[in-house]
């Protein structure tokens, strides 16, 4: 039999339009056969005219089962009038009539003010919270906002484009508002509950959406150009949603399918699997990449600068790290690192798009050593870095800055940041000659 899936996206208070909409695709020969979150799935009939009747179940909803006693006894009193039952999202309940004599059933309107009020509105309410808390927590955890965030693709996408996902839902939450009030209004007033039109349920559907989805799109974009830089990484920050996701799946399945009303069984195991879950992934830490590096091969790629250049003991490295990355304003970035039994030294080397998001990546990295290393909410080990005119005339730089401790040097020149730390004497002019035709010539 030819199915066909449909993005469904229809906002939950327009479900009313959504029986024209139907009834609509059986006129093109299409039949709804099940309706997931997101996706709608239709069967190939002959084309002819069906009635549509989407109604609220007050005891159906997320985390209910589909093939309870009261769910049946539900639907045994459309079906005695003469409507089949097709299938459920949440607690919306769709049924159709091959006859075309049947008339619609209608609910009074009091009734069905109540029901949107307690359940469909509940519902967004729900999710509104759920979206809010969610985007809190996750910008909380981005700002102030840290270079990690500015040479990665997808730290830019989550820290600039989250924040408009949940945007989107605040905005649809005051439409609803909206809607609830005028439906008060008309029952009191004692006029009948007015029903959206079919064009204007599309439009809401279209414009809800497109902020989320095109979002998403972003974030999966974003995510493929960073797994090519530090797959294990990407990988780390999804698996969090694979988890809730698939956790998610396998509890709505049991529930809907389960006989009786074992929801809260379902969902305290849910909650342990996830807490076990995000515990595992909170202590797991990936293995740094060490490994030794090919200098010639990095150095076609990235200007670059090794131990060796600056001291004239020719020790044998023992450590040695390299990690790179990009971003959409930081097209090259690369952290490298060192370690002699005698000398070490540090580099983060940062190729902006242009002079304002060198200058902007500068102070980034001033600001994360004075805040110094986030740790349970609170900042350890900030130090005292310092703007040095002197060292910036000697430099010939745009911004230089100075952390003594460390002897740590970060200085940009146009649209190139250097933060190098290290064994090296940032006074010498030998020393300014190798880092200025290295990586700023």
């Amino acid at each position: 039999m030819k199915k066909k899936r449909i993005y469904w996206g229809f906002y939950s208070l327009d479900y009313k339009s959504t029986e024209e909409y139907l009834e609509q695709m059986a006129l093109k020969g299409w039949m709804l056969e099940k309706i997931g979150k997101t996706i709608a799935t239709f069967k190939k009939i002959e084309p002819q005219s069906l009635r549509y009747h989407v109604d609220i179940f007050e005891g159906g909803g997320p985390f209910k089962s589909e093939n309870s006693i009261e769910a049946k006894e539900y639907r045994k009193k459309f079906e005695n009038k003469g409507w089949n039952y097709i299938t459920s999202q949440d607690y919306l309940q769709f049924f159709y009539s091959i006859d075309g004599s049947k008339e619609a059933i209608k609910t009074e309107d009091k009734l069905e003010k109540q029901k949107i009020e307690s359940k469909l509105w509940n519902m967004e309410i729900i999710n509104l919270i759920f979206v809010g808390a969610i985007s809190i927590y996750v910008l909380s955890k981005l700002f102030p906002i840290s270079l990690t965030t500015l040479v990665t693709s997808l730290g830019l996408a989550v820290t600039f484009l989250f924040l408009l996902v949940f945007l989107s839902f605040f905005i649809s939450f005051i439409y609803g508002i909206t809607r609830i009030y005028q439906n008060k209004k008309d029952v009191n007033e004692g006029r009948c509950i007015e029903i959206p039109t079919l064009e204007n349920a599309k439009k809401r559907r279209f414009w809800f959406n497109i902020v989320p989805w095109s979002v998403a799109i972003i974030f999966f974009i974003s995510a493929i150009l960073d797994s090519y830089f530090m797959l294990d990484t990407v990988l780390l920050a999804f698996l969090p949603v694979f988890s809730g996701k698939t956790i998610g799946f396998v509890l709505r399945y049991f529930i809907k399918k389960s006989k009786n009303d074992n929801s809260i069984i379902y969902i305290s195991i849910a909650i342990l699997l996830i807490g076990i879950t995000v515990v595992a992934i909170h202590n797991f830490t990936p293995e740094q990449q060490i490994a030794s590096i090919d200098v010639d091969y990095k150095a076609d790629r990235y200007p670059f600068v090794t131990l060796n250049e600056f001291t004239d003991e020719k020790d044998e490295a023992t450590t040695k790290e390299f990690n790179h990355s990009m971003s959409f304003i930081v097209p090259k970035h690369y952290k490298y690192k060192e370690i002699s039994e005698s000398d070490a030294i540090n580099i983060r080397y940062y190729e902006a798009l242009n002079p304002y998001f060198a200058e902007v990546v500068f102070k980034t990295s001033v600001e994360d050593i004075k805040r110094g290393i986030r740790w349970r909410g609170t900042y350890l080990f900030s130090r005292d870095v310092r703007e040095d005119n002197e060292k910036k005339e000697f430099w010939n730089a745009d911004n230089l800055a100075y952390e003594e401790q460390f002897n740590e040097l970060i200085l940009r020149k146009e649209d190139k940041v250097v933060h190098i730390s290290g064994s090296i004497d940032f006074d010498d002019k030998e020393a300014k000659e190798i880092i200025n035709n290295i990586f700023f010539m």
